[in-house]
């Protein structure tokens, strides 16, 4: 007999997962979820929605063995079916065990990570400025000349505030979006610095402005980074922000 229950509100979701901060700060409260709880520890699956990567599946667990517990049961896989997840995001820690038990290769995975602050940073020196809608395409072609793997779409879906730097003849130098989590909290995406301009401090002063934007709507503000970028997770620690997730996210084995 299963052990695996459907979990019936976000709050349930924060008992069985100790109150994780991801959990808490960017899931929808409308989230749907499975989970376990048993003597060695507690596991739990739930659905994420994201604008860049179609529908994915989060697991967080407390051990390997209840990580692939819950992601083998016949009645998980049956569920994600149904929920159209097409990916999955392991907390990376989980990620070996559960890729082999679904018979993925590791390889075919990406690692990221999300942090998380309080800490309102000095105002910005540089003169960072509102990019308005009507600049969206000039942004769009900004940030993926620039980064290709960005997840910003500027202005694809509401609520986005896009802001930048340029140089004296109006060219963009910087870029970057105050978005929202599924919870409704501020989420940093697309910061992107024009190559020539990189080493002058301007990803830093973009993100402090981004930063204290997200800190006036709210009591945290969250962004997002692949792993192999050292130069940007330096720059977010040194700006308040803390490492609170690391995950591993690909296409569903």
């Amino acid at each position: 007999m299963s052990r695996v229950q459907d979990i019936g509100s976000k709050s349930e979701l924060l008992a069985l997962t100790d109150d994780l901060p991801y959990v808490r700060w960017d899931t929808d409260p409308r989230v749907e979820a499975k989970g376990v709880r048993a003597p060695a520890g507690w596991a739990a699956a739930f659905v994420r929605p994201t604008h860049a990567h179609g529908t994915a599946m989060n697991l967080v667990a407390s051990c390997d063995e209840l990580a692939v517990e819950v992601m083998t049961d016949p009645a998980t896989s049956g569920w994600l079916d149904r929920t159209g997840c097409t990916g999955v995001t392991i907390q990376t820690e989980r990620a070996a065990a559960v890729v082999a038990a679904l018979g993925g290769d590791l390889g075919d995975f990406v690692q990221w990570e999300w942090m998380v602050t309080t800490e309102v940073p000095p105002a910005p020196r540089a003169r960072v400025v509102d990019l308005p809608e009507e600049d969206a395409a000039e942004i769009t072609d900004f940030i993926m000349r620039e980064n290709p793997r960005t997840d910003g779409r500027p202005f694809a879906w509401p609520g986005q505030r896009w802001l930048g730097v340029r140089d004296a003849a109006g060219e963009l130098l910087a870029a970057g979006c105050r978005a929202h989590t599924g919870a409704g909290h501020p989420l940093l995406t697309g910061i992107v610095v024009r190559a020539d301009a990189r080493g002058q401090g301007l990803g830093r002063e973009l993100t402090g402005a981004l930063t204290r934007l997200g800190l006036s709507e709210a009591p945290v503000c969250t962004l997002e980074l692949y792993s192999d970028n050292a130069v940007a997770r330096h720059l977010y620690t040194d700006l308040g922000y803390g490492q609170t997730a690391a995950w591993t996210s690909g296409a569903r084995p």
